[in-house]
């Protein structure tokens, strides 16, 4: 990972993929949010544009501000697709060391604890979590139903 400023350093668009490199701060979750949520609405997904935000932010926030420590100097990828499955597929990958994912459960934290809700959250609208050997790369999957237009 390098040294780099406080901005969207590349981001690629294809057919079914979007591509992102970012700087640690959470300013740049914003950035990231409209563009996969233009993705999805340009694809017509649109009534599972919530949970798939939610995925998005609460992702990208943990890694921002744990895997990166809110340093503006590191960077977090981002990888948002649509399979040919209709399947929402996102991977967030971050320098940190990672956490125990397994020591988290179902419940969600009282409201006014300022951290501890996001995996709780990412639980609750994905279909599924993984994460890899080292636990700072997190890949969330949620099925994808067309909106009526």
């Amino acid at each position: 990972f390098m040294s780099i400023d406080s901005t969207i350093i590349e981001s690629f668009i294809l057919n079914n993929k979007i591509d992102l490199i970012l700087s640690a701060t959470t300013e740049n979750l914003d950035t990231a949010d409209d563009l996969v949520t233009a993705f999805l609405q340009e694809k017509n997904f649109t009534s599972d544009l919530f949970s798939c935000r939610m995925l998005l932010r609460e992702g990208l926030m943990n890694a921002v501000v744990h895997g990166c420590d809110t340093d503006h100097n590191l960077i977090v990828k981002m990888i948002a697709e649509v399979t040919g499955e209709n399947v929402y597929v996102l991977k967030i990958i971050d320098p940190g060391k990672g956490f125990a994912w397994q020591k988290n459960d179902e419940n969600v934290p009282d409201a006014k604890q300022a951290c501890g809700r996001g995996i709780a959250h990412m639980k609750r609208y994905s279909d599924s979590i993984e994460y890899n050997d080292s636990d700072n790369v997190i890949i969330m999957m949620k099925n994808l139903a067309h909106s009526n237009v």
